[in-house]
Parts: structure tokens; C-alpha cells; sequence
């Protein structure tokens, strides 16, 4: 193969190559809340990013340089969700409170004599139950 012939084929794979790249286009919400397409990103507003594939398609990517709209905080949702939360973590804690308590109160072997760091271990275990099981 001639020196000419490798160069256009070089060249041409190149030329193919450009074509079939993918393009980004940007997509948001303006001032009026219509939504806008433009091959550049805005300035200072959420948008997503959008990777148009060769031959269709596009998969969407959302920006995270800039700051996405939040939904608004409700409130009584939260306190509900928060409540149960605690409920559940109360319920486990009271359980491995007991859980302690069954381990350090078990009974000495016949002659032996209770050690002052296991009598404040069993004290230290009853005020956990007394805090979590309420």
C-alpha cells in the first residue's frame, strides 16, 4: 500500500470518527417556567446536562454545579419521620440495655465473691434500662 493511500485512510477514519461523537445539550426551566434547549450551559441556574448519542437517544445528567431546585420542607413530615425514627432507635437501645443487664447479673459460680467492677457494671446497666425503656 502506497504512503498516499495509508494517509487518506488515516484521515478518513478520522473524519468518521468526528461525525459520530456524541453533542451535550443543556436543559432548563427559565424566569416564565418554560423549558429551554441550548448547546451552552447557564449561568447561575439548575440545569441538566444532556448527551445526545449518534443516531438518537440522549442520556440525561444532572449538573451538579449548579444548585438543583429543592422541594419545599414540610414540616409535620419531617417531625412524623423524625419521631419514628427515635421510636426505633429507643426500641433497639432498650433491648440491648436488657440485653447487658441479663449479661452482668448472671450468677456467680458457687464461692465466688462479686468485685466492685462488676456491681458498677450491674448499676451502670440498670440506669441504661431505666434511660431506654421508658
Amino acid at each position: 500500500m502506497r504512503v498516499g493511500s495509508k494517509i487518506f485512510l488515516v484521515l478518513a477514519g478520522l473524519l468518521a470518527a468526528a461525525a459520530v461523537q456524541a453533542v451535550d445539550v443543556y436543559r432548563w426551566k427559565d424566569d416564565r417556567g418554560r423549558t429551554v434547549y441550548s448547546d451552552t450551559p447557564p449561568v447561575g441556574r439548575a440545569f441538566t446536562k444532556i448527551a445526545l448519542q449518534p443516531g438518537g437517544g440522549g442520556i440525561a445528567v444532572p449538573d451538579a454545579s449548579a444548585p438543583a431546585e429543592k422541594p419545599p420542607l414540610d414540616a409535620a413530615a419531617i417531625n412524623a419521620k423524625a419521631k419514628e425514627q427515635n421510636k426505633r432507635i429507643m426500641e433497639v437501645n432498650c433491648r440491648t440495655a436488657k440485653e447487658n443487664l441479663a449479661m452482668v447479673s448472671k450468677p456467680l459460680q458457687p464461692g465466688a465473691k462479686s468485685t466492685p467492677a462488676r456491681e458498677d457494671g450491674i448499676r451502670r446497666a440498670q440506669e441504661d434500662v431505666k434511660t431506654w425503656c421508658q
